[in-house]
């Protein structure tokens, strides 16, 4: 049998830190700064000294994402009140939720219920929680957390975003929203980015407001999973069989593999001059589309050089079949690098390594799939790695090389 509001609780990680956007003055004011502070707490240092080697000590942009897709159960907002370190009241806006003595700490509203009365409490008009030590009034502020898993740090465990700024919380709030309308309900896993951003906002200076430039939270999804997303819908707006048709390279064509053929073989209408090192592949060693390779893989020179001569002769095949051979630029290379990025960093986004393997085989300034050609990203979708959709697996032979 369950313990009623002990193992009931919901799903959970540990938490293993903190990332705030502010620090204390010598006086104790709070001061804004334009970067994350990372805390990492106590017995952390090797996952810390982890997220120093990737990120610096002053980062303004950090990979995350979200282990559940309950919004509530990953980011909330109060109003809360604090005298020393002992939280003093907490408020959703409308009813006070908790308030205790100051001075003894004994329960006055709890679970939303003054305990003497029964009743209700409403949240107070000036703001007022209760007093402190020495009887002053101690008002309630803004407070919103945030648990974000790092994939870098490859652990279940999150660390907690903290503000204090109304704009963050309501920045945070409608775009975890707006993201889980664009994904149809579903939030988890997202890769996102949580950065900092300048903005114009209203802020109460000597009893009056004035315009101010501060550095607020933003919480955006990855460019290339927003480019498939965006993509996924307009196929999904398109009768099935267009679709098919015209999204899915060689789907309706099943056949045995097939290799390119060496220059010549295939004759294309406009003449391309081939460069010396690429006329005379050491042999066709890739297949077109239509199931995985069955050959053994090959080493990089030898595949860096078929990938070359294939290229060359794109047009050609396009010719031949523009529906399996066709790839759309805005679509099909966030495809490619988001496959390649999940089999050289698992859940991280390794993007430098992918750099590094595309640039070997296309050559300086040609790591980012933006920079490909049409028939550069046709080959290597379509020929080489074989895929069609966002998170396909790789086959055997693709993988190993």
């Amino acid at each position: 049998m369950p313990i009623i509001g002990v193992t009931t609780k919901g799903l959970s990680f540990p938490e293993i830190g903190r990332i705030r956007k502010g620090m204390k003055g010598e006086k104790g004011n709070p001061i804004d700064l334009d970067y994350f502070r990372v805390e990492f707490s106590e017995g952390e240092e090797e996952t810390e000294n982890k997220f120093m080697a990737i990120y610096g000590s002053e980062p303004k942009e950090i990979n995350i994402f979200l282990p559940f897709n309950e919004i509530e159960s990953m980011f909330d907002g109060w109003l809360e009140a604090y005298v020393a370190s002992r939280m003093l009241a907490r408020s959703d806006g409308e009813w006070v939720h908790y308030r205790c003595d100051s001075q003894t700490g004994e329960a006055i509203v709890l679970n939303g219920i003054d305990v003497k009365t029964g009743e209700r409490e409403k949240h107070p008009e000036d703001d007022i929680a209760g007093q402190d030590y020495q009887g002053k009034p101690v008002k309630y502020s803004p407070i919103g957390r945030l648990k974000v898993i790092v994939p870098e740090l490859e652990r279940a465990a999150y660390l907690m975003v903290t503000t204090g700024s109304w704009n963050d919380i309501r920045n945070i709030s409608q775009q975890l929203a707006g993201l889980k309308e664009l994904n149809n309900g579903v939030i988890k896993g997202v890769p996102l980015n949580l950065r900092r951003r300048d903005k114009e906002v209203m802020v109460p200076l000597k009893d009056k407001k004035q315009r101010m430039t501060k550095s607020l939270l933003s919480i955006e999804a990855d460019p290339n999973w927003v480019a498939a997303r965006i993509h996924e819908d307009k196929v999904q707006s398109f009768p099935t069989h267009i679709a098919s048709t015209m999204l899915e390279p060689g789907a309706d064509y099943p056949e045995p593999e097939m290799e390119i053929l060496p220059p010549g073989d295939i004759t294309p209408t406009t003449q391309v001059s081939i460069p010396p090192e690429a006329e005379t592949p050491t042999e066709a060693v890739i297949e077109a589309p239509g199931g995985k390779s069955a050959r053994s893989p090959h080493d990089p020179e030898t595949l860096k050089k078929n990938i070359e001569s294939t290229i060359l002769k794109y047009d050609a095949l396009l010719e031949q079949d523009g529906a399996k051979y066709q790839v759309d630029m805005e679509h099909d290379g966030p495809i490619v690098a988001s496959v390649v990025d999940v089999y050289v960093g698992g859940l991280q986004k390794n993007s430098l390594s992918r750099y590094a393997i595309f640039t070997f085989l296309l050559g300086e300034g040609k790591g980012s799939t933006k920079t490909w050609t049409a028939q550069e990203l046709g080959t290597i979708k379509n020929i080489w790695l074989k895929i069609g959709s966002y998170g396909e697996a790789l086959g055997s032979v693709e993988e190993e090389e």
